[in-house]
């Protein structure tokens, strides 16, 4: 019988930290094997296999401003602290909190002094339209993962991605720009998320499905492998897509079905 190597289990290899990708520019987030070491800093010898388990990203002492101050922003503020980011402020509007956990709210993102921000609105319209107006001001997105989150080597996370507490996403899945994959989904090998989607909790897209900019998924949605569902569409809390989702289409129930066109 083979033995275990002494860092852990057959199946577990070298820890991994996260790092931004030198070939994909600044926009872009991947992990990183980290050799392990003895205490003379010499190889001990170990297996050589990626482990799937992200410490935290490396927000060491940027300073993250939050756009938004709902529901969705104190989770994004939440997780942003336990990966390190020193979050600043959180820009809403007139009339709304104070404070959020702590961090003030305020009404412009002039009155504070960053180095990166994130859009945390959960209506993906207006989310979108704040990312590309603060982008347009020459702002850097942050991508912010949360620890507990369990990211395959071969993943990239879009610029802006915010990645929720219990999240997994598998082999070779690239998300985009601008979205949310929300407590707990799950985003199976070779998975394609375009821009400012919204992934609910729990949700969970098998492997090689596609889903376009825009688009929303309840939560505990499942998504059969190889499924394309379009842009701009909506699929309903708990349905079962066991097809193709045209653009710009409310679907719903198990199986889901059509339900109406967007804005009809």
């Amino acid at each position: 019988m083979a033995r275990a190597p002494r860092d852990g289990c057959l199946l577990c290899g070298p820890s991994v930290v996260s790092i931004r990708c030198p070939r994909a520019g600044s926009n872009r987030w991947r992990p990183r094997r980290r050799s392990r070491r003895g205490r003379t800093g010499q190889d001990d010898g170990a297996a050589v296999r990626p482990r799937y388990r992200i410490r935290r990203p490396q927000g060491g002492s940027v300073r993250l401003l939050v756009v938004g101050a709902g529901g969705h922003a104190k989770v994004v503020i939440d997780a942003a602290r336990l990966a390190g980011f020193d979050v600043v402020a959180a820009v809403g509007h007139e009339g709304g909190a104070e404070a959020l956990l702590g961090v003030p709210v305020l009404l412009a993102a002039q009155d504070v002094a960053f180095d990166v921000f994130i859009a945390a609105i959960g209506d993906n319209a207006a989310r979108a339209r704040a990312f590309a107006a603060y982008v347009a001001q020459g702002l850097t997105p942050a991508t912010v993962v949360h620890p507990t989150a369990v990211i395959a080597e071969t993943v990239t996370l879009g610029a802006g991605t915010f990645v929720a507490a219990g999240v997994i996403v598998n082999v070779d899945a690239r998300v985009g720009q601008d979205v949310i994959l929300n407590t707990g989904c799950t985003v199976d090998h070779d998975c394609v998320v375009g821009d400012h989607v919204l992934i609910g909790p729990t949700a969970s897209l098998c492997g090689g499905v596609s889903v376009g900019t825009g688009t929303l998924l309840g939560a505990g949605v499942s998504v059969v492998p190889r499924a394309c569902i379009g842009d701009n569409s909506v699929v309903g809390a708990g349905a079962a897509v066991i097809g193709d989702v045209p653009d710009g289409m409310v679907f719903a129930g198990v199986p889901a079905q059509p339900i109406r066109p967007i804005g009809a």
